[in-house]
């Protein structure tokens, strides 16, 4: 029995020692296979000799370096052909490569400018159409609107408009809007570049931009035109009714208009009739006296008639006063309830717009002040060309401030994988996963986006002084014959 029980044990030492025997990935803890065999790419021994080249490409990636942690041996990778490879390609081989590789380019090329098209020029372009349509009043000047902006100018400004729009949009109804779904396809993991068309069956890009502009739509018609429209009939029936009025008082100029003074009218008028009626009993009855006292009784009785009218009018009037009650109080809630939003789209809106539209443009100009005299030109000229073409000059400046910011935005980034975690502890970290900037331009209060605003002032526009003005101030002052710059 005692036997039995350690040759057992034997056994399951040596199944043990065969597993742990058995070769695995260093970095993936599992075993090598026909498709994914085991490598062995540096000096190291042991238990973290072998690893799958996808882990190693991965760690390499990861980590940023071409050598072993470790044993510091240096990797290098080329390509492995078959054994049964030509030393030379043919030309057939040659040309049908270089075919593929042209036909997938172009197909590359035709993909992004499709999406460029569909993105850029398509959606905002719609966009901004249904906001002008959005305030007409018929068909008839839609037609004559858009007749009178057939132009490639006014076309380009009309896509550049509506891409500020449909950005607004997106920042500020990004959570109640259908748009909410896109940006959860980001965060289940979906690439950008299948999100905007790039990759991906094109009924997804298509699906993509009817999307956004369904929730342009659906934005414009409910804060702009349901709002105009209805504003526009309330004022169509307020002047209507004010010019009823003014007709009713026109063939009634000369009647009272109070009660009290109805009254007193009815009591002289009385008193009249009693006078002239002594009168007429003295002997006067078929003269023009006579008839001048049928024609006051005739006034005397519209004067009472008018007043029972009147009087009607005012107890309808209080009845309705007393009915509209509540449904005062409910239209004044949800009235302050849409002057809250609107107060919060156009906060949003202001600083949205701003950041990404004014603030750029500032940069472009505080970078063609600071580069101005090494292309042997003045600001003057700058104006100059501002007042002629303006579209063009705040377009240039604003790609220019763009791309500035980026490459700024790129730089930090690259400092915060260098220095140690808190020393740009004042600048908000993209890759932070708490970090949302949708949400903080909604919560965060006023005096907080203009505290980051005068801080993102402070680092962009010391930038732009310490590595642009003052470099070209120093080589113009040390070495004058360098600029301007001529072109080849």
């Amino acid at each position: 029995m005692d036997s039995a029980i350690a040759t057992e044990q034997r056994s399951r030492y040596v199944e043990d020692d065969e597993a742990e025997e058995e070769d695995i990935c260093r970095i993936c803890r599992n075993p090598g296979d026909a498709n994914n065999p085991l490598r062995y790419p540096c000096a190291c021994n042991g238990s973290i000799k072998f690893v799958h080249q996808d882990c190693l490409f991965q760690w390499l990636h990861h980590s940023d370096t071409l050598h072993c942690e470790v044993c510091k041996h240096p990797f290098s990778f080329f390509t492995v052909y078959a054994d049964n490879a030509p030393t030379r390609l043919p030309l057939q081989e040659f040309v049908s490569g270089i075919a593929m590789k042209s036909c997938s380019l172009l197909h590359f090329f035709m993909r992004l400018s499709f999406v460029l098209s569909v993105w850029l020029l398509t959606v905002p372009f719609v966009t901004f159409w249904i906001w002008r349509l959005a305030f007409l009043r018929s068909f008839g000047e839609a037609q004559s609107l858009f007749l009178s902006h057939i132009s490639t100018t006014v076309i380009l400004v009309d896509c550049f408009l509506g891409f500020l729009l449909s950005a607004s949009i997106v920042f500020i109804f990004r959570v109640p809007n259908p748009l909410r779904d896109l940006f959860r396809h980001l965060q289940e993991g979906i690439p950008f570049d299948e999100l905007v068309g790039m990759h991906g069956p094109l009924f997804h890009l298509v699906e993509n931009a009817f999307t956004v502009l369904a929730s342009n739509v659906m934005f414009l018609g409910v804060v702009i035109f349901v709002p105009f429209t209805l504003g526009r009939v309330i004022l169509y029936h307020v002047s209507w009714l004010f010019a009823a009025a003014r007709r009713s008082a026109l063939t009634t100029a000369s009647m009272p208009f109070t009660d009290t003074e109805l009254s007193l009218e009815n009591i002289t008028l009385k008193n009249a009739l009693t006078s002239i009626s002594n009168l007429t009993d003295e002997g006067q009855e078929n003269g023009l006296l006579g008839q001048f006292t049928e024609m006051m009784k005739v006034y005397g009785s519209e004067l009472t008639g008018a007043n029972n009218a009147l009087s009607v009018a005012a107890d309808i009037l209080k009845g309705s006063a007393a009915g509209s009650s509540k449904l005062y109080d409910v239209t004044t809630l949800t009235f302050g309830q849409f002057l809250a939003a609107m107060r919060l789209g156009s906060r949003v809106a202001f600083f949205v717009i701003f950041m990404l539209g004014v603030w750029p443009l500032m940069c472009g100009w505080l970078l063609d002040f600071s580069t101005v005299r090494m292309f042997g030109k003045t600001m003057y000229h700058r104006v100059q060309f501002l007042s002629v073409s303006p579209l063009a000059s705040s377009l240039v400046h604003w790609v220019v401030g763009i791309m500035y910011m980026l490459q700024i935005s790129m730089f930090v980034s690259l400092l915060r994988g260098v220095l140690r975690p808190g020393v740009l502890y004042f600048l908000r970290d993209p890759a932070d996963p708490n970090y949302n900037p949708f949400r903080d331009l909604i919560d965060d209060p006023v005096h907080k986006h203009a505290r980051r605003f005068l801080l993102s002032v402070a680092v962009y526009g010391s930038s732009i002084v310490m590595l642009v003005f003052l470099p070209v101030r120093l080589v113009i002052g040390m070495a004058p014959s360098v600029f301007p710059l001529q072109s080849f």
